[in-house]
């Protein structure tokens, strides 16, 4: 795999004997487990990644421990590999600590902001899995509300599918507002498309017509 083959040369390169290099490896071997669906492998790495930093590292700041970006992307993908395995209270216990984090915490990178609307995102889902469908749409509102405000349009297609799905648990969805969830649903899908030959190939699949 080309990843792996990138890891490897990585490693030759680097000065793998600093924490902060053994993280990064740790932590790109992880996604590729992940990608690959061995989700106890992934676990391992990840725990190993943040293991080489977060735990030991003393830098505070006003009494709370001050995380790089690394380290938050880390956690948030130990959270979902951990929802994978159904270790739920795990993965609650990181997305909630995430969520925390970066509410006490002022940042004005668009990066960041798109981290943070992700976790909301996550508890989102993990409360909608657990049927607790006010709390989630609360959490779906807010990662909506703040990704339309600064116009972040990755992952929204999945916290639309997830509001609509909520609005008709909770039986609020019209069939007005259903159709145009669906529109835009299949405007965020045909946005993802690369190419003419892929979006012509999308819209047979979806039987779509331009009239």
């Amino acid at each position: 795999m080309e990843a792996e083959a990138e890891i490897k040369n990585y490693k030759k390169m680097a000065s793998i004997s600093k924490p902060i290099h053994e993280q990064y490896v740790f932590y790109y071997s992880g996604l590729v487990k992940k990608y690959i669906g061995e989700y106890m492998q992934a676990i391992d790495c990840f725990e190993k990644s943040i293991s080489k930093t977060a735990i030991q590292k003393e830098y505070k700041q006003g009494g709370q421990e001050l995380l790089s970006f690394m380290e938050l992307k880390v956690l948030r993908e130990l959270g979902d590999c951990y929802q994978e395995v159904k270790r739920t209270q795990d993965a609650q216990k990181i997305y909630s600590k995430l969520q925390e984090y970066l509410e006490s915490h002022s940042y004005i990178s668009l990066e960041l902001e798109q981290f943070y609307y992700g976790v909301l995102y996550k508890i989102a889902e993990q409360e909608y899995q657990n049927y607790n469908y006010g709390t989630a749409y609360d959490f779906i509102q807010k990662t909506y509300v703040g990704m339309k405000k600064h116009y972040l349009v990755r992952s929204m297609k999945e916290v639309l599918e997830l509001k609509m799905a909520l609005e008709e648990k909770m039986n609020f969805l019209t069939i007005e507002s259903k159709k145009d969830y669906k529109d835009k649903i299949m405007a965020l899908k045909l946005l993802k498309c690369t190419n003419e030959k892929e979006m012509l190939a999308y819209m047979e699949e979806e039987n779509v017509r331009i009239q």
